[in-house]
This record gives structure tokens, C-alpha cells and sequence, in this order.
């Protein structure tokens, strides 16, 4: 189907949209700049950082490891892993994939970790592993620094909803250990291949050596373009085609 191009404001951030029904794409347009006074975004050329989006294609690979048996929802996750993750207040309540995808194991964010530094790569991927990640943040010393992070009131599973980042993370470190396969590559094979997704990838240095390709700059809610940024294999890059 055709385009269309929406008119462009020099000054504006980009936008690209599409509209699918039954299955098909029945409107794709654009708008705006993928970056100040760079090239006009374009739905099928312009790829945008699809930030926590990204949760949602771990969330469906953690469901496929269900599916294939390698991994179980409500199994404490230290089957798992190569080390016991407890909420100190309930260090017997285990700690579930299923908590984790629902947001409902008890933990906290700690905005520090989203802002730049070790955790936070500008311009860049992050060299930072997951497993390092999850061992410094959740590790076993220290936990009168880590308390912050957990639920002091709700035991794992019994609270309540609680939008928390480190807690994908540490779900994506579980996905990793029980399939044995980074969660980039079963993404990648499981779910960008088959839907013939060939310009989304998990990492910025992937996009950069596609054709064809430009990188939309993100912005903050002041419309300030903030650059690229990488987190523990957590970020990935999303053109609207």
C-alpha cells in the first residue's frame, strides 16, 4: 500500500503510524524529523527505540520457554539461576516467573539504575551482562543496601501491582539460564524471523550496519532529542514497517 507523508516541521520530533485491521495494514503514515534538522522519518526506513516495549517480547519468549518445558511459571526461580533471589523480609516466599511477568513479586525501582552511568549506556549498547546486573543489584551481601528494592509489607505473589524494571531484568536472566540461549537470540529466531520483522534488532550496533535504515532520536517530555541509550540487553530498536 502507499504512504503517506505527513507534512514536516523542522523543529518537530517524528512520528511514524500504521493502522492494522484483520490482519492487515490499512493505514501507515508519517510525520516530523528523526531528528532535528535531520532526515524525514519514513514507516518503513525510520527506526524507533521501543524502550520498555521490549518487555513484551520477553514476556513471549519466557511464555515459549513454558511452552517448550524448559522452563515453569510458578517455580521458584532458584531452579534456575546460580543463586538464591529472596525478599529479606520473607526469605521464604519464593520468587516466581509469573510474579515477575505480572509485576507482582514485591519489588521496587530504584530510579538511580535508570539514569546514566553502570546501568545506562549513552550513544552505545551496554556492556553491562545481565547476570552482572542481577548479581550486583539483587546479590547476596549487602542486602541493608538492596531492602529498598523489595516490598517490606507484601510477601511475593500477595502484593499488589508494582510497575518495576529490575524485575524484567532479573526475568530475563531467568529466561537465559533455563534455555540456555541469550534472550536476543530467541527473540531474534523466535519471533523477528518468522513475522518477517528484518530490521528489528536488540542492540544499536545491529541497526547501525543495516541498509537503509535511519535511527529516530528519542526525546524527553520536553520534545529535547536525549540520544541513544543501552540497558543489560533490555532495549531494542523497532522500525513501524
Amino acid at each position: 500500500m502507499e504512504h503517506q507523508q505527513l507534512p514536516v516541521n523542522n523543529k518537530k520530533s517524528g512520528i511514524a503510524v500504521a493502522a492494522v485491521v484483520g490482519g492487515s495494514v490499512v493505514y501507515s503514515g508519517a510525520a516530523g524529523r528523526a531528528e532535528e534538522g535531520g532526515p524525514e522519518v519514513h514507516p518503513e526506513r525510520t527506526a524507533f527505540l521501543t524502550a520498555s516495549i521490549t518487555k513484551t517480547f520477553l514476556a513471549v519468549t519466557c511464555l515459549q520457554c513454558c511452552e517448550r518445558n524448559v522452563l515453569n511459571l510458578d517455580q521458584d526461580i532458584g531452579a534456575y539461576i546460580p543463586t538464591r533471589i529472596f525478599n529479606p523480609t520473607f526469605p521464604e516466599t519464593p520468587i516466581t516467573a509469573r510474579q515477575l511477568l505480572t509485576h507482582t513479586a514485591g519489588l521496587n525501582d530504584n530510579e538511580d539504575a535508570l539514569l546514566p552511568g553502570r546501568y545506562r549506556s549513552e550513544g552505545t549498547d551496554c556492556s553491562v551482562t545481565l547476570e552482572e546486573y542481577v548479581r550486583e543489584r539483587f546479590g547476596s551481601t549487602e542486602y541493608e543496601a538492596k531492602e529498598e528494592m523489595w516490598s517490606q509489607t507484601h510477601a511475593p505473589g500477595l502484593a499488589t501491582y508494582h510497575y518495576s524494571n529490575a524485575g524484567f531484568t532479573l526475568l530475563g536472566w531467568v529466561v537465559q539460564c533455563a534455555s540456555g540461549r541469550s534472550v536476543a537470540s530467541l527473540a531474534q529466531e523466535r519471533i523477528f524471523d518468522p513475522l518477517g520483522m528484518t530490521r528489528t534488532k536488540y542492540f544499536l550496533a545491529d541497526m547501525k550496519i543495516l541498509e537503509d535504515t535511519d535511527l529516530a532520536i528519542p526525546h524527553d517530555e520536553d520534545r529535547k532529542g536525549v540520544g541513544h541509550y543501552g540497558r543489560q540487553k533490555f532495549s531494542g530498536l523497532l522500525p513501524d514497517n
